[in-house]
């Protein structure tokens, strides 16, 4: 089962809060295409429902997101310029979409492992 941010916004912030718990990441940043207001209202919604507001914010892009404009979506997110051959870890930065998220809550929900995937938006985190 993937899901979206329209159809499944509360597993997108429960998988975004455990990856966070486990890797120790502070603060997230979640990209979203400006062209989204429902999707925008709908994370915003599971955010407060999840009580994680001082810790996730939203950030709407008036570009496209694409895995081809990652360090660009970084440095507009972040103001953190990854270098020229590095990879965004150099940088402290995590870069994953809705639908891995959503397959880590469902793993740990339920022990159903990733079987397939579909991208929709990038997300990333500081």
């Amino acid at each position: 089962m993937i899901g979206n941010v329209f159809e499944q916004p509360d597993n997108i912030i429960q998988g975004l809060d455990l990856v966070m718990t486990y890797l120790s990441i502070p603060k997230a940043i979640i990209g979203l295409e400006s062209n989204k207001p429902q999707a925008a209202k709908n994370l915003l919604d599971a955010i407060e429902r999840k009580s994680l507001a001082s810790k996730v914010s939203l950030k709407s892009n008036a570009y496209s997101l694409s895995i081809r404009c990652r360090k660009t979506l970084i440095q507009a997110s972040t103001g953190r310029i990854v270098p020229a051959g590095a990879l965004p870890s150099a940088v402290n930065v995590i870069v994953m979409n809705v639908s891995t998220l959503n397959m880590i809550e469902t793993y740990f929900r339920s022990g159903l492992p990733l079987t397939r995937k579909s991208a929709y938006f990038i997300w990333k985190w500081c």
